[in-house]
């Protein structure tokens, strides 16, 4: 047995705190003895307290709209949690409203004006505090924000929907932009994707202003990867990092590498010219 030292005051006495173990139960007696040697005890246990408790928020991933957080809280031996904290910036913070006490779930439905409207990557900070005033350590959840899809246009000799031809090879081409963050450009051929469209400037691309640019260059004929001559409808789309799909833009383009064929039937010889008439000539045109 550990013996601990008491300050005795005449009529009271006092144990300090720094006699204690920390963060472990201790079971004491107390003995106090007159001055003819007769004594008297009590037991007591203790648990000095001088962790706070331990908070675990939940990721909820990509949202789009205000989010509710989720989480877990637990004291273990300590005095029992008191209130749970939230910070956007890791130095302000708020009360987890919603928290009462006494449980090791909770959650919290921000605000819209808490929350705001910024698009992208958003970071929380979270604690939790004990009826002692320990603060446990500070837990944080990152995750985006994606209010809206992405958009896409074309450019370049396409702009129009309506009918195309082309004679040659093509380049399609455009802008696109996201809020939050682009990851690709997608284009189908007659419902098949197309591999190695050109995307610069994804990072960047988050207004029309400031848009990134996309292309694709076809070639025609009987080469490799070459379209043979046909009718051909091409879809294009964005997509960006929460996977979200803009709007799809639609072309049909007509390659026609051939030129027309003429030809002409029941062309005189030279002994019939003067015999034979315009009008049993013929003249046909092929394509």
């Amino acid at each position: 047995n550990e013996e601990k030292t008491v300050v005795w005051n005449g009529s009271t006495w006092t144990l300090e705190a720094d006699q204690f173990k920390d963060n472990e139960l201790q079971t004491l007696t107390i003995i106090a003895t007159d001055c003819v040697g007769k004594t008297a005890d009590k037991a007591f246990s203790i648990y000095k307290d001088v962790t706070g408790p331990s908070v675990s928020p939940t990721n909820p991933g990509t949202v789009f709209a205000v989010p509710t957080i989720n989480g877990s809280v637990t004291d273990n031996n300590g005095v029992g949690v008191e209130s749970i904290l939230w910070s956007n910036n890791g130095t302000d913070y708020s009360l987890v409203s919603s928290y009462t006490g006494g449980r090791n779930d909770w959650s919290y439905k921000f605000t819209s004006e808490e929350f705001g409207n910024a698009e992208g990557e958003r970071i929380y900070y979270f604690k939790a505090k004990d009826a002692l005033g320990n603060e446990g350590s500070v837990q944080s959840v990152t995750f985006n924000y994606d209010a809206n899809i992405p958009e896409v246009i074309i450019g370049g000799s396409y702009t129009e929907n309506k009918q195309y031809y082309a004679k040659s090879g093509f380049t399609l081409e455009g802008k696109a932009w996201d809020t939050n963050l682009l990851s690709e450009v997608i284009i189908t051929q007659n419902g098949s994707p197309v591999s190695d469209v050109n995307l610069t400037g994804a990072e960047t691309g988050k207004s029309s202003e400031n848009a990134a640019t996309w292309s694709k260059t076809f070639t025609t004929g009987t080469g490799t990867g070459g379209l043979a001559d046909g009718s051909y409808t091409f879809k294009i789309s964005a997509k960006d990092s929460a996977d979200r799909s803009s709007q799809e833009i639609s072309r049909n383009i007509i390659v026609d590498t051939v030129a027309p064929v003429v030809t002409l039937t029941g062309l005189p010889g030279k002994q019939d010219t003067k015999n034979k008439g315009l009008g049993d000539w013929g003249l046909g045109i092929g394509d």
